[in-house]
């Protein structure tokens, strides 16, 4: 029927319904609705590889924009079969899909359907989550069936840390036990009342006897050497008295020498900011060297081509004090500024405008002009000369001619 129903070239036919009257169109007729006959399990198929790819340029589903919003293939189906009105887009005649339905003369399609997740694909972890690239399901699977784990009460931790923490806590109760322990033993120790000579008033000095004056000096030797014992410094305490003991006398007898060494040693340190350099690539700055993320973006870059470079030019309404709202900026005199900087396709408002609430357009306070800019795969930070160049004209053109006086 007019050339598109009937056989084809191939041998395979493409059947029209004959209760769905032709359309004309330019003085021509044209078919007006189609039978599209199909399997289930290849619709559904088909559904499943496509429900999970995100559409990156609208930052949403591709579902949402070629099924909109589709839960389900017969959801899907529904919206792809709808013909459009005359100059708007989607499909140019009905399409009625016969999901399991024999038909004389007719075969279902039920081809193989790829999902975006197979690895023939190359589907980056952004566009697709179930992207083999972004799943280390079949890597790790081995490694956490060998990998030991303790689980405590509802936390599980990994023998490693488990065996790190308790060592730790160990090491800390031997310190601290020893600590206690050290102390003890000072305060069993020789009593720190007893003195060296024991100082009595006159009264008592002249009571002692004989014996007990004989007997002094022993007692006296005793105690001395034990309290001597008990002020000993520990070997740790020994060698920092000893190092901080030399080091002063180096010091105080080389003042100019200290002082010149630390100068010189800071200064010498800091050669290494020759080669310092500021970063303001956000994806150097934000995206580790070696991560899925850079490795995918290589990918991409490298089969296909880096992602434009995006300039945007904010153009907004001031309020006239400072309590009041921003007039909008939705009126004739902006709008024809708007075309004279650059001519726009329909697009979403919340793209173009800004500064309202909600679905309110006319009341946004600023117009979001974007020009995209040819992009190279920057290797050696030279290959975006031209772009570079491009943006620092058009920030002096802005300044000049955009902004107010």
């Amino acid at each position: 029927m007019y050339g598109i129903c009937g056989h084809l070239s191939d041998g395979r036919a493409l059947n029209c319904p004959y209760n769905v009257p032709s359309a004309k169109v330019n003085d021509s007729l044209r078919v007006d609705g189609i039978d599209f006959y199909v399997t289930s399990v290849y619709v559904e198929e088909l559904f499943n590889s496509c429900k999970d790819v995100k559409f990156g340029t609208m930052n949403t589903r591709a579902m949402d924009f070629v099924g909109a919003g589709a839960q389900n293939y017969k959801e899907w189906l529904a919206f792809i079969g709808h013909r459009a009105n005359p100059n708007e887009p989607g499909s140019p005649y009905a399409i009625a899909f016969r999901i399991d339905v024999d038909s004389p003369g007719m075969k279902p399609m039920n081809v193989t359907v790829y999902s975006c997740g197979d690895p023939s694909l190359g589907c980056s972890c952004g566009d697709c989550p179930s992207s083999s690239v972004c799943s280390d399901s079949a890597s790790t699977a081995p490694r956490e069936k060998q990998a030991c784990a303790i689980r405590i009460g509802s936390l599980k931790v990994k023998c490693l840390d488990f065996s790190l923490a308790l060592l730790y806590l160990l090491t800390i109760s031997a310190i601290l036990a020893w600590g206690l322990l050290h102390r003890k033993q000072e305060r069993t120790g020789p009593s720190r009342t007893k003195l060296l000579l024991n100082v009595k008033d006159e009264n008592e000095l002249h009571s002692v006897n004989e014996q007990e004056i004989s007997m002094q000096p022993n007692q006296v030797s005793e105690e001395a050497s034990a309290v001597v014992t008990m002020l000993r410094p520990s070997v740790v305490q020994g060698y920092i008295l000893n190092f901080f003991r030399i080091y002063g006398s180096f010091v105080s007898r080389n003042p100019t020498l200290v002082l010149c060494l630390s100068l010189a040693v800071p200064l010498l340190l800091c050669i290494g900011l020759i080669h310092f350099k500021v970063e303001t690539r956000p994806e150097k700055l934000w995206v580790g060297p070696g991560s899925k993320a850079v490795e995918e973006k290589q990918y991409f870059d490298s089969h296909l081509a880096p992602f434009y470079r995006i300039e945007q030019l904010i153009l907004a309404t001031v309020p006239i004090s400072k309590h009041e709202k921003p007039p909008s900026i939705v009126m004739d005199k902006s709008i024809k500024l708007l075309f004279e900087i650059q001519k726009k396709a329909p697009l979403d408002p919340a793209t173009a405008l800004g500064g309202f609430t909600g679905t309110n357009y006319s009341e946004a306070s600023a117009f979001v002009i974007t020009y995209p800019v040819n992009n190279e795969i920057d290797k050696t930070e030279k290959e975006n000369g031209k772009a570079v160049a491009w943006e620092k004209a058009f920030i002096h053109l802005v300044k000049v001619h955009v902004l107010p006086p």
